[in-house]
């Protein structure tokens, strides 16, 4: 299933995102047409992998600089998954032979619905500056499928649903940023993922200069990736994740979230302590943790393998020069 996903609905992601990013010389109804033409193939890609797939309508905000596909449907047949035929609830009852369509959607399929799948500052109307913004708003991944597929193989998990999700529904909202900066040879990228009653995440780095050296051309005779680390931002908040992290390690493994998990590290030297206290506070429950870097440093693949395999506080430090909870 996953290595037909990644044939039929990657390569039509790439394109219909690329489609789309031209000069502002380009008509609006033009990039409009081109949009559509690459979405529907993505939609059929869909379609031809099993799913169902179904949107509203494409439509360009210009206020917004944006262009977007309304109301998305993505459905996969559970009976796909875990090879059983599925019936509806309420099949047979009171002599009913034909189940309705919605039922039958509800209670057979692994359903994801997007309100909206937006690409913003993509140059309508002039070229734009400001970095490519990919926005799915409005997710409701509805785990009443999959509750059936795996109830059997994971106690409790409807317990859990019920917890996280109104309405069996796990609700969020994801938004990718992404820019180039030809003349630095800056690239800046950005993730934010929420999802109601479980976490929200945001992560946006800085790198420029970025070079690789075949292992011909090392003294070490070694591979070597090269580049500035600019810049990086993380933030976490927890919403409920623990909790259903903490039911799942205790029903697997018997082992609780705490600090316990990270006794083994040693520190040298007081920055260090200070950083595995913050990991080990939120560990033991505290809800937020931000990580942020502000100096630019030099990162070669030689020069900290060894490290960061032996010290993890190494890998930590790359990333964090400054580290806190709440």
């Amino acid at each position: 299933m996953f290595s037909q996903w990644q044939e039929s609905i990657i390569l039509p992601i790439i394109s219909l995102i690329l489609s789309i990013i031209g000069p502002a010389e380009i008509s609006e109804e033009t990039k409009k047409r081109i949009f559509e033409t690459s979405f529907n193939t993505f939609v059929t890609s869909l379609r031809s992998a099993g799913f169902r797939a179904t949107y509203d309508e494409i439509k360009i905000v210009s206020a917004s600089d944006s262009i977007e596909a309304k109301n998305i449907v993505i459905g996969y047949p559970s009976s796909k998954i875990n090879y059983q035929e599925c019936l509806p609830d309420g099949y047979g009852n009171d002599g009913q032979l034909f189940p309705e369509t919605s039922n039958y959607f509800n209670d057979c399929f692994i359903n994801v619905k997007i309100e909206a799948f937006s690409i913003k500052n993509i140059g309508i109307i002039k070229q734009s500056k400001e970095n490519l913004i990919i926005e799915l708003s409005g997710i409701a991944f509805d785990l009443n499928g999959l509750t059936k597929v795996l109830d059997g193989d994971l106690a409790g998990l409807n317990v859990v649903a019920s917890v996280i999700a109104d309405d069996q529904k796990l609700k969020g909202d994801l938004s990718i940023e992404s820019g180039y900066s030809f003349n630095q040879d800056k690239t800046a990228i950005g993730f934010n993922l929420k999802f109601d009653k479980l976490a929200d995440l945001k992560i946006k780095a800085n790198v420029s200069n970025p070079k690789y050296f075949n292992n011909q051309y090392t003294y070490s005779g070694m591979d070597d990736i090269t580049f500035n680390f600019n810049d990086f931002e993380f933030s976490y908040k927890d919403l409920g994740l623990r909790k259903l992290l903490e039911f799942l390690s205790l029903s697997m493994t018997g082992q609780k979230i705490s600090s316990d998990l990270t006794s083994f590290i040693q520190t040298s030297n007081e920055g260090d302590a200070k950083k595995l206290t913050v990991i080990n506070k939120f560990l033991d429950g505290s809800s937020k943790i931000t990580c942020s870097r502000k100096t630019s440093i030099y990162f070669s693949s030689q020069m900290y393998s060894e490290l960061i395999t032996e010290d993890p506080m190494t890998l930590l430090n790359f990333f964090c020069e400054d580290l806190k909870n709440y």
